[in-house]
Formats: C-alpha cells, sequence, structure tokens
C-alpha cells in the first residue's frame, strides 16, 4: 500500500505517465511516456505550427520539454513512429501503406548501416536535443524504406516538418531553456524565503517590544507585576532566537550565492546543442556528416528539414485526398506557404497564398449558401452549426492571409531585383534573349526581367557604337 502510494506521489511531479503499448512491428510490449493532458499552456504558436513558447502549468516540470513525447520507440525491433502507431490500429492501417512499411522493415532493418548508426546513439525515453534528434531521424528513414508509391506522404511530411523545429530548438536548446526556467524558480523561491525571513525577524521585534512595553506600564502605574516575573527569560529567548536568525541569514546568502555561480556557469553552456560533443564524434553536426554518407537525403539543417517538409506536403496538395475536408486542404497550403517564405522562395510563397485566398474566398461563399439553404429546412440545427462554425474559420483566413500578400508582393520586389542584378553581372556576356530566358528561369516578376533586359540591350548597342568609333 505503501509502495503504492508513493508511486502515486511520484506520478503527481511529472507531466506524463507511464503507458504498455504492443509494438506494432513486432508485437512486442513496452512501457512508455505519454504526456498528460492540459499539463501545459501553449503561449506562442509559429506559423509552421511550432510551439515556441509555452509554459508548463506546474513549474516543477521545467525540466522537460513537451517535445519529448510524440515519438514512440520499441526497445526490441526498434521500430519508431508517432504514438499513435502504438495504440491505434485504424492510424496504422492509414491509407493502406503500414503493409508495405511492415514488409520493408522487416526485410532490411537488422542489416541496414543508418539504421544501425541511428539506433546506436539513441537513448528512450530522450533527454536531450539530440536525443530527440536522433529519434526522429530514425522515424523518418523508417518512412522512407519502402518504395515511393507505398510511402505515407503525410507522416514524411510531419517528420520533415518535426525535424526543422529540431534544428531551430538546437540553437536554444530545450535543457538549457529548462534550466533557465529552473533558475528563475530557483530565485523566485529563495527570494520568498528570505521575505519570510524578514517577516519572522520583523514580527520577533514586535513581539519583544510588546513585552518591554507591558512591563513598562507595569512599573510606571505600580500594578502587578506580572510581565516582570518572565521578563528575564522572555528577553533570553529572544536574545537567543536573534542570534539564530542571525545564523539563518548568513545561510540564506550563501543560498543566493550558490544560485548566482549557477546562473554563471548557464550562461558558459553553448546555446548551439549540435556544437558539442557527440559520443566519440567532435560535435553532432559531424555526426550528421558521418550518416549522410549512407543517407544522401539526411536533412542536416533547418533549411534542408524545411525542403523536405515542402517536397511532401506539395505531393499532398497536388493529390486529390483533399475532397471532403477543404479546410485541411487549406492548412496545407497556408503552412507550404510559409515554408516557402522561410527558405526565401517568394515566387512560391505568393503563389501559394494566392491559391489559399481564392479558395478561402469561394468556399466561404458557398458555405454562406449552404447556410441561407439549410435555413429553410426543419430539423438541421447541427447542420447549420457546423456550417457557422467553418464560416468563421474561414474568414479567419481571409482577413489574417489577406495582408500576408501585400508583405509577400514587396518582400518578392525586393528579393527579384537583387537576385536579377546577381544574375545580369554574372552572365555580362549574354545576349538580350538570353538574360531574358535566364530571368524567367528564376520567376522574376516581368517588369523586373524587361527593366534588366532593356539595359543589356543598351550596353550591346553602345558596344557596336564604340566599336564604329574605333
Amino acid at each position: 500500500m505503501e509502495a503504492t502510494q508513493a508511486t502515486a506521489r511520484k506520478g503527481i511531479d511529472l507531466p506524463y505517465f507511464e503507458k504498455e503499448a504492443v509494438c506494432p512491428m513486432c508485437g512486442k510490449s513496452a512501457v512508455h511516456q505519454y504526456l498528460r493532458d492540459r499539463s501545459y499552456i501553449v503561449k506562442k504558436r509559429d506559423p509552421d505550427y511550432f510551439i515556441s513558447d509555452y509554459q508548463w502549468v506546474n513549474p516543477v516540470h521545467n525540466r522537460f520539454s513537451i517535445y519529448y513525447f510524440h515519438l514512440w520507440h520499441c526497445p526490441h525491433c526498434f521500430y519508431t513512429d508517432e504514438r499513435p502507431a502504438f495504440l491505434k490500429p485504424e492510424y496504422r492501417q492509414g491509407l493502406g501503406l503500414f503493409g508495405s512499411l511492415q514488409k520493408a522493415y522487416r526485410a532490411q532493418a537488422r542489416q541496414d548501416l543508418v539504421i544501425q548508426r541511428l539506433v546506436r546513439f539513441i537513448t528512450y525515453p530522450p533527454e536531450t536535443t539530440t536525443d530527440l534528434m536522433n529519434l526522429h531521424l530514425l522515424a523518418l528513414y523508417i518512412q522512407h524504406l519502402p518504395s515511393e508509391f507505398s510511402r505515407n506522404d503525410e507522416k514524411i511530411a510531419r517528420l520533415y516538418l518535426r525535424v526543422s523545429w529540431l534544428f531551430r530548438m538546437a540553437e536554444h536548446r530545450v535543457e538549457v531553456r529548462g534550466l533557465e526556467e529552473g533558475l528563475k524558480e530557483f530565485f523566485k523561491r529563495q527570494e520568498r524565503l528570505q521575505g519570510h525571513y524578514l517577516n519572522a525577524l520583523h514580527d520577533l521585534e514586535e513581539l519583544n517590544g510588546w513585552v518591554e512595553q507591558q512591563v513598562a506600564q507595569e512599573e510606571a502605574h505600580n500594578g502587578q507585576a506580572f510581565w516582570k516575573l518572565f521578563e528575564e527569560e522572555l528577553n533570553r529567548l529572544y536574545k537567543t532566537t536573534l542570534e539564530q536568525m542571525d545564523g539563518f541569514f548568513e545561510l540564506l546568502q550563501q543560498f543566493y550565492a550558490l544560485g548566482e555561480t549557477c546562473k554563471a556557469r548557464l550562461a558558459q553552456m553553448d546555446d548551439d546543442a549540435l556544437e558539442e560533443p557527440f559520443y566519440t564524434f567532435k560535435t553532432y553536426r559531424d555526426y550528421l556528416k558521418m550518416l549522410s554518407a549512407n543517407w544522401p537525403e539526411l536533412p542536416t539543417d533547418e533549411r534542408k528539414a524545411v525542403q523536405g517538409a515542402i517536397q511532401y506536403f506539395r505531393k499532398m496538395a497536388d493529390s486529390h485526398s483533399f475532397d471532403q475536408t477543404p479546410l485541411r486542404y487549406l492548412a496545407v497550403l497556408r503552412l507550404l506557404s510559409y515554408l516557402y517564405e522561410k527558405v526565401g522562395d517568394y515566387y512560391f510563397a505568393l503563389k501559394y497564398n494566392e491559391m489559399l485566398l481564392n479558395l478561402a474566398g469561394r468556399t466561404l461563399q458557398e458555405t454562406r449558401q449552404r447556410i441561407r439553404s439549410f435555413s429553410k429546412l426543419k430539423d438541421s440545427d447541427e447542420t447549420i452549426k457546423s456550417l457557422k462554425v467553418q464560416e468563421k474559420r474561414l474568414q479567419q483566413i481571409v482577413q489574417e492571409d489577406s495582408p500576408r500578400r501585400e508583405a509577400l508582393v514587396s518582400r518578392k520586389w525586393e528579393r527579384d531585383e537583387q537576385r536579377a542584378r546577381e544574375i545580369f553581372n554574372r552572365h555580362r556576356d549574354a545576349a538580350p534573349e538570353e538574360m531574358e530566358q535566364l530571368l524567367l528561369e528564376e520567376h522574376i516578376d516581368r517588369d523586373i526581367i524587361d527593366q534588366f533586359v532593356a539595359e543589356r540591350r543598351k550596353e550591346k548597342k553602345k558596344g557596336i557604337f564604340q566599336i564604329f568609333k574605333f
């Protein structure tokens, strides 16, 4: 009974509970960490859905990251996947692709060099950003094992996106963030303890002053010497307590000094976890370089991970799997626009933004027409309610992404001018027609193309006149 209570108490101090699950690949059981619902509060979510700022409901959990719990890893066969794949059979069979993955994994896993090199350095459950990175890279690589047309493009896109988040996190690694939050909590509690001390000291002085006042009143009025009888003992207790509290104050100062030492040590820690030594490798980046020799598509930085996400989210967008879920399709278009902007490709960022706004506008009109139509029918309250929720979400998309289009146009123009000038200077000998083709291939704005082609024609014409003059 006592052990059960101790375990329960321990669980309260953890943001997760342990859950046993059967591996969908090998069928063996293992215990995993399941993040508790409502254990944290989202304070900021980036346009690519990365939660860049959050707060644990219980500050004791600051040493953890919410990203520790997304992937589960089988210690028996090393299969690594998103949590639902271990818990929901229907999720595993999504798009009917799990059978192909299972066949490919069972045939290749044990002798695959990349899997062996990833598994060798897996720590599970993860404790650091590099632990998380290895788990995600393993999950990503596993999803690439089937042939191209048997892969789960949506899951691969999500994993590439999450890997891009990890590279971002590595620049200010999660364990440093946790320590910073923990240090804030330390000073907060130390300050509160010091406040309690000062309050206690004040109360002690007030108590002693009150006793002295009672004794003085008795002497002034020649009354019964009640407090006088205890004056000497009370004064002794006051002085003894004061001496003890002086010692306690010195200990409080030591707490504060130690906190400052911790703060200075934290400031010396390298924020970039990928530049830290990693087992026998000089840095984690060196480890990634070794892996890339056998896995050329390995994302070795945030940009490459984003480009991988773009590739597979585009495959999703180009398919017709969203015909019945327009809001989900709009979410993919919106994400693609943001991802293209992140890698500096404003042509496609603007293209997907325009696709998003056009489709959102059409769908909004259709939704409003459906609301009017259903309003004339009986027993359609639930349908109308659902349509109104969709209408509100579509209005939000139009309101938020319309101003963004203007910003993208401005950024594309600036980038086009810069890129056109670079091409113009690099190809000084190109004919006007060749220059035009080079600029078109880079999706440069038509007005800027005309400007630089005209400049090239002017230069060529000037060169001819120089020849005749000579």
